[in-house]
């Protein structure tokens, strides 16, 4: 269950930050 929701989460963070073409570091910072 954990799996699963951390991979939806990670795919949903590596296309945000390819959409926004912002870094990693960036989307982490409030």
């Amino acid at each position: 269950m954990a799996s699963a929701a951390r991979t939806k989460c990670n795919a949903s963070t590596a296309r945000r930050a390819m959409t926004r073409k912002t870094p990693l570091a960036a989307k982490m910072t409030p």
